[in-house]
């Protein structure tokens, strides 16, 4: 496991682990004051156990939690316990109030350090899976949830189809307006997939220029309508600072059938078909079957080393007579 999986896994429990936690720290709390009672009152050190409880409820909730199990315990081993059990001599007031506001500080302070450390690693996991321009789930995202969607036993009347709509002329924005341009197209763009779609979707950024999305249906007249669809939204002009723009979108399509478990053979097929369409110039989208292109490539493959085994000698033509039946005569071969 790595280092920053562990510390995430401290700072970030469960919501289940902490309420059994609850109690546990309740629990340890008393336990504290009983044991400073029995033992003999606050005279002796058993009353600095009571860090233990205040450090795990501030490393489980956080400052408010540390800070809140300080002022309990520390209550508790205030005005409610004396100096002396056996002579009943009461604390100081003074006394008390620093055990207090020292519990206090302990607990915000680890706390707070709970805190810092699980915002900068929740940030850097939050890193791992969106882009940080757009704030949309990034490639990474999209592969983890095609990976699941593969290793599923979900219900097959549905096909899972990976969309990904490319923007055509990110080139030309970008010359023209700035990357920060085309990032704002890609949310407006974003935002109009999901607006079209009909179940709430997902849509993750792809490279620069490419919007991914997933979309179950029952065959590709399916798919295509919702394509058609798209199409002809993505021709409305967007908005960039007071300037409306045209968007050159073009989309490919690949079914999840399962001929692969790499998500990223997917990504890599529907980009490719969006090329095919962006050169064709076709609205209506391309779609690509990884199967046939998983045969395409042994085929590819077969062809170029062909050359080098003919060379070597490693094919060779066996000839086969061809005998006529009502004479027993041989009038030719086959290879």
């Amino acid at each position: 496991m790595k280092i920053e999986n562990i510390f995430y896994w401290i700072v970030r429990p469960r919501s289940q682990v902490k309420l059994l936690l609850v109690p546990a720290i309740m629990l340890m709390i008393i336990g504290v004051f009983l044991l400073v009672y029995v033992t003999g009152g606050m005279k002796y050190v058993f009353s600095h156990t009571m860090y233990l409880p205040i450090a795990l409820a501030a490393i489980t909730f956080g400052a408010k939690g540390g800070v809140l199990a300080a002022l309990v315990g520390g209550l508790l081993l205030g005005p409610f316990i004396a100096i002396d059990s056996y002579t009943s001599d009461k604390q100081d007031t003074i006394n008390w109030l620093y055990q207090i506001s020292f519990f206090t500080l302990i607990g915000f302070l680890v706390g707070a350090t709970r805190d810092i450390a699980g915002s900068y690693l929740h940030r850097i996991k939050w890193n791992g899976s969106h882009d940080s321009m757009t704030g949309l789930p990034n490639t990474f995202a999209l592969e983890t949830v095609i990976k699941g969607l593969l290793d599923s036993d979900a219900d097959k009347s549905k096909t899972a189809y990976l969309l990904i709509a490319r923007l055509g002329n990110q080139a030309q924005i970008e010359a023209s307006f700035g990357v920060q341009c085309v990032n704002g197209i890609i949310v407006q763009l974003a935002d109009t997939i999901r607006n079209e779609l009909p179940n709430p979707t997902e849509v993750y950024r792809v490279g620069t220029e490419g919007l991914g999305f997933m979309h179950p249906a029952e065959d590709e007249h399916a798919v295509k309508t919702l394509v058609n669809k798209l199409g002809s939204v993505f021709t409305n002009p967007l908005g960039f600072d007071k300037i409306q723009l045209h968007a050159d979108v073009y989309l490919g399509i690949v079914a999840l059938d399962g001929a692969s478990k790499e998500p990223q053979l997917y990504i890599q097929k529907a980009n490719h078909a969006t090329c095919q369409a962006s050169n064709n110039r076709q609205r209506d989208g391309v779609l690509i079957r990884v199967d046939d292109e998983i045969r395409t490539v042994e085929n590819l493959t077969l062809l170029g080393e062909l050359s080098d085994a003919l060379e070597s000698g490693q094919v060779f033509m066996h000839y086969q007579p061809k005998v006529v039946t009502a004479t027993g005569v041989i009038d030719g071969v086959e290879a």
